[in-house]
């Protein structure tokens, strides 16, 4: 029985290491995105780097042309919703122009904007834009690499040290700040770079949402390191008694 539970505990523990390591591949590969569009950036090689960028390869920014999703602003004359009329037959209520049951169309409506290369975007423009994904990605790498330091110390039953509370308060504070942060540059970055563009006048750049999510997820970690470190310290407590 001791033998099989051994073979379980290791088999967890190699899944969560494994499924740890994919979630930190994840977060490099969201770095290399990031790499891929600052290069994309040709103001960059502007400032002095490089005043012929020959190596940019000229089909990264036809490859990865930047777009955004938006709303249509409906009160933009240009693109004002059309307004279905109804009739009245002897089948009962029916549109007008197709005879089918009645329809109407009401906003908001979905659109993407698209630039056909990075030229033109200022230097605050492209932190905008690459700022979500970079702090997302860096915060999946820290909070990975965190828990899978707490996983691995299961593999010598060392899991309720003190090392490890702290690393759970670490985690606290990169889901936390991180999230929070990333959420809300994610909603206002977009909104801003779009209310620059050409496409301003008939878009809804006014509002954005943000979720609070990852602040509750921080503070109940938070509780549980601050549990931890307790157990911890009762169990010190323990030992210095026997």
């Amino acid at each position: 029985m001791a033998a099989t539970s051994t073979r379980e505990r290791s088999a967890a523990l190699v899944v969560a290491e494994a499924g740890l390591w994919l979630t930190l591949a994840g977060g490099m590969l969201g770095l290399l995105d990031v790499l891929r569009r600052v290069l994309a950036f040709e103001w960059l090689f502007n400032w002095g780097l490089a005043a012929n960028p020959t190596w940019l390869p000229d089909w990264m920014g036809k490859v990865y042309p930047p777009s955004l999703p938006a709303t249509l602003n409906p009160a933009s004359p240009e693109l004002r919703l059309p307004a279905l009329a109804w009739q009245q037959t002897s089948d009962g209520t029916v549109d007008a122009a197709t005879g089918l049951p009645p329809v109407s169309i009401t906003p908001p409506v979905q659109a993407t904007v698209s630039w056909p290369s990075y030229d033109g975007f200022s230097a605050v423009e492209m932190l905008a834009w690459v700022a979500p994904a970079l702090i997302a990605s860096a915060a999946v790498i820290a909070g990975s690499w965190l828990l899978l330091r707490v996983v691995r110390s299961a593999r010598t039953g060392e899991v309720f040290t003190m090392a490890n509370a702290v690393r759970l308060r670490w985690l606290a504070a990169v889901i936390a700040v991180g999230g929070l942060t990333h959420n809300a540059l994610s909603g206002w970055g977009p909104n801003w770079i779009l209310s620059n563009s050409a496409a301003a006048a008939y878009l809804d750049t006014t509002t954005y949402t943000m979720s609070f999510a990852p602040l509750f997820v921080g503070l109940v970690i938070a509780a549980v390191a601050i549990i931890w470190e307790h157990g911890v310290r009762l169990a010190r407590d323990a030992d210095g008694l026997v």
